[in-house]
């Protein structure tokens, strides 16, 4: 039993170790991240603009709807399987 307790303490010991260095990490993780998003967008700041462009065009398409459509249909199809 006292062998069953000391296993349950490590581990439980060892949980608390991931969390309080994730806490140091994870923020510095966060910031290399956005650091290296606006470092690509800068590198290619010429092409920016198209990239809003296609978004702006893509979005209010007709082949969107349809796929939008087409994916809710099979989503339920799904759900209906699995289901039944």
């Amino acid at each position: 039993m006292k062998q069953i307790i000391n296993a349950v303490n490590r581990i439980a010991w060892s949980i608390k170790r991931i969390g309080k260095v994730a806490e140091l990490v994870v923020p510095f993780m966060a910031g290399a991240y956005i650091l290296m998003a606006l470092v690509i967008i800068a590198i290619n700041i010429t092409e920016v603009p198209a990239v809003f462009s296609l978004i702006i065009r893509s979005a209010f398409n007709m082949e969107p709807a349809f796929a939008g459509i087409f994916g809710m249909a099979v989503s339920w199809g799904v759900k209906r399987g699995i289901y039944s």
